[in-house]
């Protein structure tokens, strides 16, 4: 039959194809026929333009996805094209297969942006096959999520907030932009830290307006006003930085302290404090300007009494002081307990420090005691034994009283002490008040009524001046019957003076008549008598007198028992000096005589003008000088000088003089007591006498250096080495100066705190020389030699990083 087979469909190739059909029938009967298929492509056309649902920023390099109409295989050629008015890039135009091609456009810094949802316009794009283009494209893009932002986020400008700032403030930095919805760049930094640090945040302040939040740690930068650094880079949403902005407003006005005070040491002297002294504790700091807070305690005693005080000494030194009272705690010795907080200007305070060095300081609260006890009555003139019983620590010093005077007792060493008074009347005696060896004081207890009995006033009445050894025994008389004589060539039994008896050896004799009055008090009279072999007798105390003395007696006495008379005669001639009382007796001063021998001559008439004479001499010191010795003013580290006189054979004495006549004398400053020092230069004659001169000088403390090093080792590329001040006194000295042999740290190679702390660049030898200067000038200079040595460094690694078990690793 005839009509239409349908064959089936063919995939034909680009160009032209020759169709052959052959047909037969049942019969076998054929037949054929031909025709020519010509395939062509159709011209290209883009159906598609996409890019990714994500917001864009500045430098994103975005690509957009091109679907078109199949190239047959045959890549199509990328003509010309924009998407949001940026230029698409023809080298990264790509194919993805027959119907995908891939091609970038670059956001560049203020080109357009558009917001999430807005369209963003495809424009003239345009491909070739190379032979036909394409019609132009220029269908939007349109999808909810594809914000571009080609616009940076604007600082304007940034302040932080005034004020002194401690560990633990809050630094505010305020900060003007010209956007909202930003955050910070991680590149944001204020004082070093940055913003990805916990104690670094940005907040929103409103509108355009940011807050940088920095939070102050210990150990962060201190800032000075002036010198606070920042950096602020702020990010808006598409993911756009600005430029960095570092210049900061109104840093004249803030400073920041992040380091709290540091106690490198706290000393206190070897010593007894008892109620009412003072315990000095001498604090070492790291720096000046620190004061002590709450939390300070000293002895269970806090900062809040009156009886504890702080001050600062320079320099990083201190003084904690603590006045002892009487309901205080003991301390035994070196059982002192401490707690010290300082606070810095800023308000910045230390951990509680509690260390003491090492010491012997002992706090005791007993108070010294003194109860009197004495004798009831005594008679007019004697002496009433007095007893004060004592405890507490030795030596003591007590005060006795009656009311008008006061007597003071000192160095007083056994608990039972006994000394003497002499009432004129009747008295009672108290003791006002007691020191212990410390100068604790207490008041004393008990009184004693001393009740003073008269005496009766006795004389002997009828002794003459003088007897001859011849004459006869006789009675003595006084005014007042009914007592004793006594004395030599007296018979007491009797009551007679026998001058036969007493003899004219050791004459003139001293005769006591003594009586005892009804009240058992006992009176006493006595009188001189010459027993005399001749006509008379002459009588001084001595033959050599020195011109410094004082005035003397001359006694003169006769057989016949007249008054005679005196003169003073040096050589044949009368001098003065002399004074006759016109009684047998005459006074001479010495201080009116120049050296030499003198003469008395002693005139008396017994018929006839008789004489008696007796010569002494006056002996002359001349005084001495110091000769060379011209300072009066020492430190007591000042070498020794050499002590000389005018006159050989001179003596020095005096705290710091030591040396003999034959070696000579010095005086050693550093051997000598502090303060007001006497030096005494004194020669002898050969008669006694003494001539000497004093020279005042004062003697100022001086510190004997001394410190030590925090190490011997630091690395190769420099470390810190701690300097720990062990100098005793640090309280008198007025400054500090360290010279640490490092020319290259600059300024830094010297300092003027108590303990500093340097920065070595490298290891190697080094002199130290520490110099203090005390309050009263005296100096001090310690050099120290040492070398720092480098610390090794050690480093290892394997060989393999792979093993077996049982197998060995080589390093």
């Amino acid at each position: 039959d005839g009509g239409i087979n349908n064959l089936g469909t063919h995939l034909f190739n680009l160009g032209v194809t020759t169709v052959t059909y052959y047909a037969e029938d049942l019969a076998g009967n054929s037949a054929t026929c031909t025709f020519d298929v010509t395939v062509e492509l159709l011209p290209p056309a883009i159906t598609l333009v996409a890019i990714p649902n994500v917001s864009m920023k500045i430098n994103d390099l975005v690509t957009a996805t091109l679907t078109v109409r199949n190239d047959g295989n045959k890549p199509y050629i990328f003509v010309s094209g924009s998407i949001g008015g940026y230029p698409l890039i023809s080298s990264s135009f790509t194919r993805g297969n027959a119907t995908t091609y891939f091609i970038n456009f670059l956001v560049t810094e203020g080109g357009n942006s558009y917001l999430a949802g807005q369209n963003i316009p495809v424009s003239n794009l345009v491909i070739t096959d190379g032979t036909v283009q394409s019609l132009p494209y220029n269908t939007p893009i349109s999808q909810p999520g594809d914000p571009l932002d080609a616009v940076r986020p604007v600082v304007s400008s940034l302040q932080v907030q005034g004020g002194t700032k401690k560990i633990g403030d809050q630094v505010t930095l305020s900060i003007v932009s010209d956007g909202i919805g930003y955050t910070a760049d991680p590149q944001t930094t204020i004082n070093g830290i940055s913003v990805t640090a916990d104690n670094v945040t940005l907040v929103s302040a409103g509108g355009n307006n940011y807050e940088l939040r920095y939070t102050v740690q210990e150990g962060d930068t201190d800032v000075g006003p002036g010198e606070l650094e920042a950096t602020v880079v702020l990010r808006d949403p598409a993911g756009n930085i600005s430029q960095a902005y570092t210049t900061v407003g109104n840093t004249g006005n803030l400073t920041i302290d992040a380091h709290p005070p540091v106690v490198m040491r706290m000393e206190v002297p070897d010593v007894e404090v008892g109620v009412g002294g003072e315990v000095q504790i001498t604090v070492t700091a790291d720096l000046p300007g620190y004061e002590a807070v709450s939390g300070t305690v000293v002895n269970g005693i806090s900062l809040s009494s009156s009886t504890v005080e702080f001050t600062e000494q320079g320099g990083g030194l201190y003084l904690l002081s603590y006045t002892v009272g009487i309901a205080d705690n003991d301390v035994p010795p070196g059982g002192l307990e401490v707690s010290l907080v300082l606070a810095d200007p800023a308000g910045n305070t230390n951990t509680t420090y509690s260390i003491l060095q090492a010491n012997e300081l002992e706090v005791y609260t007993t108070l010294p005691t003194a109860v009197l006890a004495g004798t009831p009555a005594i008679c007019e003139g004697e002496m009433a034994e007095m007893q004060v019983f004592l405890t507490g620590r030795s030596p003591w010093s007590f005060a006795i009283s009656n009311g008008t005077t006061t007597q003071e007792f000192s160095g007083i060493t056994v608990s039972t002490y006994r000394f003497d008074l002499s009432p004129a009347t009747t008295s009672t005696y108290t003791i006002p008040l007691v020191t212990d060896r410390n100068g604790v004081l207490n008041i004393g207890s008990g009184s004693v009524k001393v009740t003073v009995n008269e005496q009766t006033d006795v004389e002997i009445i009828n002794l003459a001046t003088g007897y001859s050894v011849e004459a006869d025994p006789f009675p003595l008389q006084a005014n007042i019957m009914g007592g004793v004589f006594s004395g030599p060539g007296v018979v007491s039994a009797t009551g007679r003076f026998d001058p036969g008896l007493a003899d004219t050896v050791n004459s003139p004799h001293t005769i006591y008549y003594t009586y005892t009055n009804t009240k058992g008090c006992t009176s006493m009279d006595s009188a001189r008598v010459f027993v005399l072999g001749a006509e008379g007798d002459i009588y001084i105390p001595s033959g050599i007198v020195c011109d410094y003395g004082d005035p003397f007696e001359v006694l003169a006495s006769n057989v016949a028992g007249v008054m005679g008379s005196f003169r003073l005669l040096e050589g044949s001639q009368p001098v003065a000096g002399l004074t006759d009382h016109g009684d047998n007796t005459a006074e001479i001063d010495p201080g009116l005589l120049e050296a030499g021998g003198y003469t008395i001559e002693y005139e008396y008439i017994d018929q006839v003008t008789l004489y008696l004479r007796a010569g002494f001499v006056i002996e002359s010191v001349a005084e001495p000088s110091f000769v060379g010795f011209t300072k009066s003013v020492f430190c007591q580290n000042d070498p020794p000088v050499e002590l000389n006189s005018n006159i050989p054979g001179a003596v020095f004495s005096g705290s710091g003089v030591t040396g003999n006549v034959t070696d000579g004398f010095v005086f050693d400053p550093s051997q000598a007591s502090l303060g007001s020092v006497i030096i005494t230069c004194s020669v002898t004659t050969a008669g006694g006498c003494v001539g000497s001169s004093t020279r005042q000088v004062s003697v100022r403390f001086a510190p004997a250096l001394n410190f030590t090093v925090s190490t011997s080792c630091i690395p190769v590329e420099g470390g810190n080495v701690a300097f720990s001040n062990l100098t005793g006194g640090k309280l008198l000295v007025e400054t500090w100066s360290w010279n640490f042999d490092d020319i290259n740290s600059g300024e830094n190679n010297f300092s003027i705190l108590v303990e500093p702390v340097h920065f070595y660049q490298q290891p190697g030898a080094r002199s130290i020389n520490l110099t203090a200067t005390t309050f009263d000038g005296c100096l001090a200079s310690l050099d120290l030699d040492t070398v720092f040595g480098g610390q090794p460094v050690s480093d290892f690694t394997w060989t393999s990083e792979c093993v077996t078990a049982g197998s060995e690793i080589a390093f």
